[in-house]
């Protein structure tokens, strides 16, 4: 049964692909966007676009009468800039703030959803900033209990895809014979195809079994060394180098620490409801974002 659907966050990485899968489902769908005129041009109009200014403030809901299912993922990238105090602060807001804005907008308009459908990271269970960040922003999310049915928090790995910035950014190196591991390359990676999150976010609208805090990740995760030869193979280059810590954190400041990171995250939820993935090993999911580049 198709649903109304709004999202925030809609024309990012992420948003893009969950966007153009629900129009494919038949589902009406209106994305919150500082461009209206941008938004329609990325989804060649097949979109209703709900004007938001600012994060800082509410947005007009009339438009929204009888809508279903809210996916929240709004948020500034964790990775384009430094994280300065003014960016961290630019990181937080741009996750809490906002998402208490949204609940400020469905609760003036009068409107209650059957799914409330927000994100977060695996940086939960890490520590420090970003750790800090995900805890406030879930919190966020529960305290708009009186906003919706069900609410399900979808917490992120890294997200692969040929059009995504990690990807954007090392295909280039790698294709000059320059890729290498980071660090030791010991730490582990927790993952997910782009089309199989996109799945993911349709299955948590759809299934009423999957409630609050969710693992968004392949079940096969891979080691930083792992994925280097991997990438660098089937990008027809060797993999030679190596970059140092602290080269990374010359190059990144605090958000190497995040880089570094081992994150070896089981999606539980997941696995009980027997998920499908469309590219469950890193091979196959390298594969076809290589293929694409």
């Amino acid at each position: 049964m198709s649903q109304k659907v709004l999202l925030s966050g809609g024309t990012g990485f992420v948003g893009r692909g969950i966007v153009n899968k629900l129009i494919a489902r038949g589902d009406e769908v209106f994305v919150l966007t500082r461009n209206p005129q941008k938004c329609n041009e990325v989804f060649n109009s097949k979109v209703t676009a709900i004007e938001w200014k600012s994060y800082n403030d509410i947005f007009d809901t009339k438009k929204l009468s009888g809508l279903d299912t809210v996916i929240n993922l709004v948020g500034e990238s964790l990775t384009n800039k430094r994280w300065s105090d003014n960016q961290k602060k630019e990181i937080y807001n741009s996750r809490v703030v906002a998402t208490d804005n949204i609940f400020k907008s469905l609760r003036a308009g009068n409107i209650k959803v059957d799914q409330f459908i927000s994100t977060s990271a695996i940086g939960v269970y890490g520590e420090g900033f970003l750790k800090n960040v995900c805890e406030k922003w879930e919190e966020a999310a529960f305290k708009g209990k009186d906003s919706y049915e069900r609410l399900v928090v979808m917490r992120l790995s890294v997200v692969l895809g040929a059009d995504d910035g990690m990807i954007q950014e090392l295909a280039p190196i790698f294709k000059l014979g320059l890729g290498g591991k980071l660090g030791s390359g010991s730490q582990m990676m927790s993952w997910i195809h782009i089309d199989d999150l996109s799945d993911m976010y349709i299955e948590a609208m759809e299934n009423k079994e999957v409630n609050g805090p969710v693992n968004a990740v392949s079940r096969f995760n891979v080691s930083n060394k792992e994925f280097t030869k991997m990438f660098a193979k089937l990008i027809g280059k060797k993999a030679k180098f190596t970059v140092p810590k602290f080269m990374l954190f010359i190059a990144k400041g605090e958000v190497a620490s995040m880089i570094l990171e081992s994150m070896d995250v089981v999606p539980t939820r997941f696995n009980e409801l027997k998920f499908k993935y469309n590219f469950a090993t890193m091979e196959l999911a390298l594969k076809d974002i290589v293929s694409k580049l």
